[in-house]
């Protein structure tokens, strides 16, 4: 099975640039010791996360990226006290996702939660179901 990869400015969708080469990689080393393995435009010699020029540019995206991803908007307050609030909250969430109001990972936390009220308010009903039987059973009996 054939696998996709992006294509860099002036390379073709099999890879090649305008003069039928392969694409230039990265002349820099990982961490590990590895040859890096990003694509780079022909006549630049560094990927954006190895070019010395752009250093500055390279760390201040990771920044903004690892701060963006810490920051969570507040979340809606949930009623999962009974099975209506909880396909109520399924339909709410579902929503607010699709309208752009939640993330999609508020709306799978938000799921999970709504899943894990279930197993829970399952557990509830059971043990009450159980409590009125045998307290009908033994109304029965006497």
């Amino acid at each position: 099975m054939a696998t996709r990869r992006a294509t860099v400015d002036g390379e073709n969708a099999s890879g090649q640039n305008a003069s039928g080469q392969a694409p230039a990689a990265c002349e820099a080393t990982t961490r590990a010791g590895a040859p890096c393995r990003a694509g780079v435009k022909l006549g630049v010699r560094f990927c954006i996360a190895h070019d010395p020029a752009r250093r500055d540019i390279a760390q201040a995206a990771r920044r903004a990226g690892g701060r963006a991803g810490a920051i969570s908007a507040p979340c809606f307050p949930c009623d999962l006290k009974s099975p209506s609030s909880l396909i109520a909250e399924i339909e709410r969430t579902i929503d607010r996702v699709r309208r752009g109001e939640e993330t999609a990972v508020v709306g799978k936390l938000v799921m999970q939660g709504v899943i894990a009220a279930r197993v829970v308010l399952g557990d509830l009903l059971y043990a009450e179901l159980d409590r009125r039987l045998s307290e009908l059973e033994e109304n029965y009996e006497s």
